[in-house]
């Protein structure tokens, strides 16, 4: 649509392709890498640290243990807003900028954001197998990193494929963050939506969240498509 309009058949009428001629192509495609690399590296990341803590709070005897659990979840209590504020005056005053405006910054803090959702994914996951299967690995002279490789990890498999398919749908739509922490180098897609929006070019943000739409639709199916196999699976 040219303009923002209540639906009716002259809206219909002035429907077009016009604003996707008004696109910044050349910078939503760099947007749209950014974004893709943040969707595939958080949570691969995020998962492999939560099951990391998981482990070390529910299977080993370090002392303070529980205060690994402590930590992955403090970051649920902080506002996006407050977190990003902050990270941010950490990277210029601490860091003296050296990770401002790269997607390193990006990645560390929606790992943060992300663990606690993780790790209560993670947590459950594996008190649901019981210690008798490490031990029995064990017994068969199994070490620790091979247990879990052979033995833990495989089991895990369906918990981990589920909560990596739903942080990379909401690391790609995230926002709050990344708009507190975005430059032009570390630009992502949600952020140029808001950076259009925001400048009065609302038509070409319209346009543009309609691909967003078009990209997401693909995840959305296999996240939907994994779950109701995960749950006929279970059922049987």
């Amino acid at each position: 649509l040219p303009y923002f309009q209540l639906p009716s058949m002259d809206a219909v009428r002035s429907l077009s392709f016009e604003q996707f001629r008004n696109v910044p192509w050349d910078v939503l495609n760099e947007a749209i890498k950014h974004s893709a690399v943040l969707m595939v590296l958080t949570p691969t990341a995020t998962l492999a640290v939560a099951v990391c803590f998981s482990w070390v709070v529910l299977r080993s005897k370090v002392p303070g243990r529980s205060l690994f659990d402590f930590i992955a979840f403090l970051p649920h209590a902080v506002p996006n807003i407050l977190f990003g504020v902050s990270v941010l005056l950490f990277s210029l005053f601490v860091l003296k900028g050296a990770l401002n405006g790269t997607l390193t910054l990006l990645l560390f803090v929606f790992i943060v954001a992300r663990l606690s959702y993780a790790t209560r994914m993670t947590n459950s996951a594996l008190l649901q197998l019981h210690r008798e299967l490490e031990e029995a690995a064990h017994m068969a002279g199994a070490s620790t990193w091979v247990t879990v490789r052979r033995v833990l990890l495989p089991l895990l498999t369906p918990t981990l494929i589920y909560a990596w398919l739903w942080m990379a749908l909401l690391t790609f739509r995230e926002l709050t963050l990344a708009l507190i922490l975005t430059t032009r180098e570390n630009l992502t897609v949600p952020v140029l939506i808001w950076s259009l929006w925001t400048s009065h070019g609302l038509s070409t943000a319209a346009a543009i969240s309609l691909i967003l739409m078009a990209m997401m639709v693909p995840m959305i199916f296999l996240y939907w498509w994994f779950v109701r196999r995960k749950g006929l699976l279970e059922l049987a």
